[in-house]
């Protein structure tokens, strides 16, 4: 039952108008300049389900607002063009930005050994609920279409293989 409220109030998200100020906030990113009218049309939908439905939460003293929040949807939705898509990232629940990427401390064991070093990082990718960015890669990946990186493409990718990991365990399952 749920399941048919959630799809209607996601219907009409995308059928209300694309507010003017996040249109404004795609035409200056130049992957959705190249896109064409349709797959234009289809990507705000896409956004504007991703911005309700998702939590956004500024970590490290960063306090998020609508324009930080409407580029990184773009950037995740860009991956679901050509999809039949009714929820973006089902699985996701929260979006956390750092303001620049972050230090962490990181362990792997080789042949019995534990090797500790810091590491620096501008995105994670969680198998359940929760991608983590630095703002200052989202916003580098977003401008520079050229450099062949994008920080955002590159977890939500994660996002959508995790997914596909679920569907062929499920199907595999099910059989």
């Amino acid at each position: 039952m749920f399941g048919f409220f959630g799809k209607r109030r996601r219907a009409e998200l995308r059928a209300a108008p694309f507010p003017e100020a996040w249109a404004v906030v795609l035409d200056g990113l130049p992957l959705v300049r190249e896109l064409s009218a349709e797959d234009r049309r289809v990507l705000e939908g896409h956004v504007a389900v991703f911005v309700a439905d998702k939590h956004f939460e500024g970590a490290g003293g960063l306090e998020l607002d609508d324009e930080q929040c409407v580029v990184i949807a773009a950037q995740a939705c860009l991956l679901l063009l050509g999809q039949d898509v009714d929820e973006p990232y089902p699985s996701l629940d929260t979006v956390l930005v750092y303001p620049r990427t972050w230090r962490t401390h990181a362990s792997r064991t080789e042949d019995g050994l534990v090797h500790e070093r810091e590491e620096r990082r501008s995105g994670e990718s969680w198998k359940r609920g929760l991608v983590i960015l630095a703002w200052d890669e989202v916003r580098r990946g977003a401008t520079d279409e050229d450099d062949g990186q994008n920080v955002v493409l590159h977890e939500f990718a994660h996002q959508l293989d995790t997914a596909l990991g679920d569907r062929k365990s499920t199907r595999l399952n099910s059989s």
